[in-house]
């Protein structure tokens, strides 16, 4: 989990680098494939960490998937994420002619950027630890950061 804490904290950090809160709101996930009841938990407990951090003004939403990405006996594509949108020259933005990206517009206020259905898009390996995908190493969903040795903390 302490992985993919540090994965969420630096990516929404970056989107919302500068902006201050003045009312509480947070990370709202959209769960797609492959999300069991154990990587939500893992999920949620990883959104509490950052909301402790980052003072969100408006709702931030998060699409998370779980699937197959490059991967061999050696090594693997562990996950990624970025911004499905951008938006510049809108009002109440902090200077003009700079793109921002759609989780930042949005918690400027910005009414087209905060109707968007996702800000952010995260996908991680679903075959991590099959054959063929780094086998025998999995994933912890464990939410204290303390996987065993084959363990990737998610």
């Amino acid at each position: 989990m302490k992985k993919l804490f540090q994965f969420l904290l630096i990516t929404v950090a970056i989107f919302l680098a500068g902006i201050s809160s003045v009312q509480a709101a947070g990370i709202v996930f959209i769960f797609g494939n492959n999300v069991t009841a154990e990587r939500q938990t893992a999920l949620l407990a990883a959104k509490a960490e950052i909301e402790q951090l980052i003072n969100f003004r408006q709702n931030i939403k998060v699409s998370v998937s779980f699937d197959n990405l490059t991967c061999s006996e050696s090594s693997a594509v562990l996950g990624f994420a970025g911004p499905n949108n951008a938006h510049a020259n809108f009002s109440g933005a902090p200077q003009n002619n700079v793109w921002y990206v759609s989780a930042q517009a949005a918690d400027m206020g910005l009414p087209v950027a905060m109707n968007e259905a996702e800000h952010i898009e995260a996908t991680f390996n679903n075959r991590l630890g099959q054959s063929g995908c780094l086998t025998g190493t999995t994933w912890y969903f464990g939410t204290d950061h303390n996987p065993s040795f084959n363990q990737v903390d998610f």
